[in-house]
C-alpha cells in the first residue's frame, strides 16, 4: 500500500488572530498568522479548525473557504481543539462545542460543558455509533453532538486531572485507549467500555 502526503496552503486572508502557525506554500514553508490544530475528511470535504475560532472547508485540500459562521457561533477567543464527523454531522471541541452538518452553518451546543461540568474538551472522535470527547479528566459521549452523557467511569480510572492529547476507540474490544501526555514516560488509559 502506498501512502499519498500533501500539504495544503490555507487562504491567509480569514487567519485574523496573532499566533502564528506554518503552512505549506508550493515547495516552500511560509509563516502565517492563525493557527489550525484539527482536520477530517468527509468524503466530500475537508474541515479544518483551530484558534481564534476558525473554520474553513475544502473539496480537494487544495483551495479553501474559510466559514465566518463558524467564528461567530464559536467564538473569535475561542480555540477549536479537534474535529470529528460522523458521517451526517461535524462535532468540533474545545474551549465549546459545536456542530455542523456541511461544515458551512454551525450552532453552538452547550450541552458537552453541562455533561461534564467544565468548559472544554481537547480531543474527540466518532466510534461508529457515538461522538466521545475527552478533556482534562473529563469525557462524554453523544449520539449527535447535542446531547452529551459523562462518562464517570474515565475520570476514576485517569484522575481528574488527567491531561489528555489523543484518544482511539476500537469497536472489536469497545475500549477507548487515552494518551494523557506527552513525555518519555507517557500513561496510558484504557477504559471501557463506554
Amino acid at each position: 500500500m502506498q501512502m499519498l502526503w500533501a500539504a495544503a496552503k490555507i487562504p491567509l486572508s480569514w487567519f485574523a488572530s496573532s499566533s502564528g502557525t506554518t503552512v505549506m506554500n508550493g515547495a516552500t514553508w511560509v509563516s502565517t498568522v492563525g493557527t489550525m490544530r484539527a482536520i477530517t475528511w468527509t468524503g466530500s470535504q475537508f474541515c479544518a479548525t483551530g484558534g481564534g475560532g476558525k473554520c474553513a472547508t475544502s473539496p480537494d485540500g487544495v483551495t479553501w473557504t474559510g466559514r465566518a459562521n463558524f467564528t461567530t457561533v464559536f467564538g473569535s477567543a475561542n480555540t477549536a481543539s479537534a474535529i470529528a464527523w460522523s458521517g451526517s454531522q461535524f462535532c468540533v471541541v474545545g474551549s465549546q462545542c459545536a456542530t455542523s452538518p456541511d461544515g458551512v452553518t454551525w450552532t453552538n451546543q452547550p450541552g458537552l460543558a453541562a455533561a461534564t461540568g467544565s468548559s472544554g474538551a481537547t480531543t474527540i472522535i466518532w466510534t461508529g455509533s457515538q461522538f466521545c470527547a475527552v478533556g482534562t479528566g473529563k469525557c462524554a459521549t453523544s449520539p449527535d453532538g447535542v446531547t452529551w452523557t459523562n462518562q464517570p467511569n474515565y475520570t476514576t480510572t485517569a484522575g481528574a486531572t488527567a491531561n489528555t492529547n489523543a484518544v482511539a476507540y476500537s469497536s472489536s474490544l469497545n475500549r477507548l485507549v487515552v494518551i494523557s501526555k506527552i513525555s518519555l514516560n507517557t500513561p496510558v488509559y484504557s477504559v471501557g467500555p463506554i
